[in-house]
């Protein structure tokens, strides 16, 4: 069973995990854990993708349901089962603000240059 990307962390205490959802680019999500890590001094790892079942999607509110997802997290990461009170469920949107880590679109180069080297 997948557990946290760096298999050495599974004894070690993790701060916080980002769990990419539903085919977000864990790359993506363990860059962001290694800038997260460095600029905070705290412990954040990236799990394994945790698929999600299109039946938890509530079309009219645009999200999923949030008391749906610890089943597919918990597949990811089976020890969060005894820690849902401190568990929290954030969803990241795509930002128009240059400074934002979720800045999209990225129209070229220039984009790039604007925003900097660690987004």
């Amino acid at each position: 069973m997948p557990y946290a990307k760096d298999n050495s962390s599974k004894h070690a205490s993790v701060d916080v995990y980002l769990i990419p959802l539903d085919g977000f680019n864990e790359s993506v999500v363990n860059q962001i854990a290694n800038i997260m890590s460095e600029e905070l001094g705290i412990n954040v790892k990236a799990s394994l993708s945790a698929p999600l079942d299109k039946s938890i999607y509530n079309q009219e509110r645009k999200q999923y349901i949030e008391s749906s997802l610890n089943e597919p997290i918990f597949r990811v990461i089976p020890d969060l089962k005894n820690k849902t009170d401190q568990t929290a469920y954030i969803g990241l949107a795509r930002s128009s603000d240059k400074a934002s880590l979720m800045y999209s679109p990225l129209n070229g180069p220039a984009d790039l240059e604007q925003i900097g080297q660690k987004y």
